[in-house]
């Protein structure tokens, strides 16, 4: 049986919403790679790391994009990513999703992002996107929130 249809506008498509995440991610990494530098001074050479340092590093790759995300779509239902493509967060009825949706959503992406299956599930998720009456991922299944383009682009498309 599928899933009752969500109220409100129609989900964002697919392509708009892998860019944004392709935005977000690549401000992540930025903010990542910054850290590196800060913490060792030589981002090439990380056999020199101190294992202290290697596993505050191996955190932060986890922590930095959890928080990330968790911090944006909990505060204002969108990342800098969504926002550039005009999307938000929303819940079942179309408002803008809080903080309890954001937490539910991203802890399911923290918990895919671990391990060797992260790419099997990514590719899932946009799967079910595609082919769900809803348009939504396994997180957005779980908090009830669908990805809209209710906000202005910056970017025109």
């Amino acid at each position: 049986m599928r899933a009752q249809a969500m109220e409100g506008p129609a989900a964002a498509p697919l392509l708009d919403r892998a860019a944004a995440y392709l935005v977000d991610s690549l401000v992540t990494a930025l903010v990542w790679g910054l850290l590196v530098v800060a913490f060792t001074g030589d981002p090439l050479a990380p056999a020199t790391w101190d294992p202290t340092r290697a596993q505050v590093l191996s955190m932060l790759f986890l922590v930095i994009p959890f928080g990330y995300f968790l911090a944006f779509e909990g505060a204002w239902a969108t990342t800098p990513g969504k926002r550039l493509f005009g999307l938000q967060v929303t819940d079942g009825q179309g408002r803008r999703a809080g903080g309890y949706e954001a937490t539910v959503r991203n802890v399911l992406r923290l918990a895919w992002s671990l391990g060797p299956l992260g790419p099997l599930f990514l590719t899932l998720d946009a799967a079910l996107v595609q082919w769900t009456e809803r348009d939504v991922r396994i997180g957005d299944h779980a908090a009830g929130t669908r990805v809209r383009r209710s906000l202005e682009p910056v970017i025109p498309l």
